[in-house]
C-alpha cells in the first residue's frame, strides 16, 4: 500500500481519555455543548467512548472549556473523575512486574505503542526520583489542561501498583499556578510545585523496590516478549491484512480493538478497509479471532494465567465466551488444551 492511498493519520488518542468531562462538568455547574459541537466531538463519547479521537482537538477543546468557563482546573478535574486507564498490555506488564522500579521502566520502553504524545522516564533527585512527563513537541501553555489530566491518570496508576496508602513527595508542574493550589495539594497529599522544567510526580528513591502484590515473572516474561515483538512496527511494504494485525496485537484487550478503531489508525473508513481486505480474502473478524488464538496458545501453553485474566487481555466479555470460541476453534475447552500440553 502506497502513500498516497490513504493520508496520513493525525496523533490519535483513546476517547475514553475524555471520561470524567461530563462529571467535571456538573460539578462546576458549566454547559459544554457548544465548546464539543465546536470541536466536532459527539457527546455520546463522555459516556460511552469508542474509537479515537485527534490528540490536538482534545487538548484544544480542554483548554477551551477552561477559558470560556474560567475554570483553569478544568482538566484536573475531568483526571479526578476518571476510573484508571486501561493501556491494554502495558497495564498488564506494570501489574505483572516485581517492584515499582521495574514497572515504570516498562513505560518508557513500551508506551511509544500506546502513545506518541510524551515520553515518561525516571530521574534521580539526590535521595528522591522522579517520573517525567515531557512534550515530543515543545509546549509551555498551550495543552495545559490536557498535562494536567495525564498527570493525574499517572498518579492514579501509582496509587494501583502502590497501595491506597501510598503518597509522593512532591508534584511538579511546568506551567504556571492555575487555580487554587491547594486544591492539587489536597488530592496530591503532597506539595505542588509550578513552572518546573517538566510535569514530574516525585517520591522516594526507595519505593522503586517497593514490591507490588501481582507480580508473576514467569507471564511478565511472555507479555514483555509479546510487547517486545511489536515495538519495531511494521514494515511499509506489508500488506493489509499484516497491518490490521499488528494493530490489533497492539491492542487487546482494550476497547480500541475493533474494525472502527483499527480503520481509524490506518486512516481509512471501515468501509475502506473492509474492503481492502477482502481483496485478499480476510476479514476483520477472521484476522482478529487469528489473533486471539495465537495469544491465547501462548499463554496457555506456557504460562498459569488464570482464564479470567486470559479472557481480559484478550478482550472477550468474559471467561465463558473466551471458553466457547477457544473449543469452537480446536474442539476442546482452553483448561482441557492446557493439560494435554502439560503431559507432552
Amino acid at each position: 500500500m502506497t502513500t498516497t492511498e490513504r493520508t496520513k493519520a493525525p496523533l490519535l488518542i483513546d476517547s475514553h481519555y475524555l471520561l470524567g468531562t461530563l462529571e467535571a462538568a456538573q460539578e462546576l455547574d458549566i454547559n459544554i455543548d457548544e465548546v464539543l459541537d465546536q470541536y466536532g466531538i459527539p457527546p455520546k463519547l463522555l459516556v460511552e467512548p469508542e474509537g479515537f479521537l485527534a490528540f490536538t482537538k482534545v487538548a484544544r477543546f480542554l483548554d477551551k472549556v477552561a477559558k470560556e468557563f474560567d475554570c483553569p482546573q478544568f482538566g484536573f478535574l475531568v483526571g479526578k473523575h476518571q476510573p484508571p486507564f486501561n493501556l491494554g498490555l502495558l497495564s498488564q506488564v506494570m501489574k505483572l512486574s516485581p517492584n515499582l522500579g521495574s514497572a515504570l521502566n516498562s513505560i518508557d520502553k513500551y508506551i511509544p505503542l500506546y502513545s506518541q504524545a510524551a515520553t515518561w522516564g525516571l530521574q534521580s533527585l539526590d535521595d528522591k526520583v522522579a517520573l517525567t512527563r515531557r512534550d515530543r513537541i515543545g509546549r509551555k501553555e498551550s495543552g495545559v489542561q490536557s498535562r494536567n489530566l495525564t498527570m493525574v491518570q499517572a498518579f492514579k496508576a501509582l496509587k494501583v501498583l502502590c497501595g491506597p496508602q501510598w503518597a509522593p513527595s512532591a508534584i511538579y508542574l511546568a506551567h504556571r499556578p492555575l487555580g487554587n493550589k491547594r486544591t492539587y495539594e489536597h488530592f496530591y497529599k503532597a506539595p505542588v510545585y509550578f513552572d518546573r522544567e517538566y510535569d514530574a510526580i516525585v517520591f522516594q528513591e526507595e519505593d522503586l523496590k517497593r514490591p507490588i502484590v501481582t507480580a508473576d515473572a514467569r507471564l511478565l516474561e511472555i507479555v514483555q516478549s509479546h510487547l517486545s515483538s511489536l515495538l519495531d512496527g511494521f514494515n511499509p511494504d506489508d500488506d493489509i491484512a499484516t497491518e490490521v494485525r499488528y494493530h490489533i496485537r497492539c491492542r487487546l484487550g482494550t476497547r480500541t480493538c475493533n474494525l472502527d478503531s483499527i480503520s481509524q489508525l490506518l486512516a481509512l473508513s471501515p468501509r475502506s478497509l473492509k474492503r481492502k481486505l477482502a481483496k485478499h480474502h480476510y476479514t476483520f473478524t477472521s484476522i482478529l479471532a487469528s489473533v486471539r488464538q495465537e495469544v491465547a496458545v501462548e499463554y496457555l501453553r506456557d504460562s498459569q494465567i488464570s482464564l479470567i485474566d486470559l479472557a481480559d487481555m484478550l478482550g472477550y466479555q468474559n471467561a465463558s465466551a473466551f471458553s466457547r470460541a477457544f473449543k469452537n476453534s480446536f474442539g476442546m475447552a482452553p483448561d482441557h488444551w492446557r493439560k494435554t500440553q502439560s503431559k507432552r
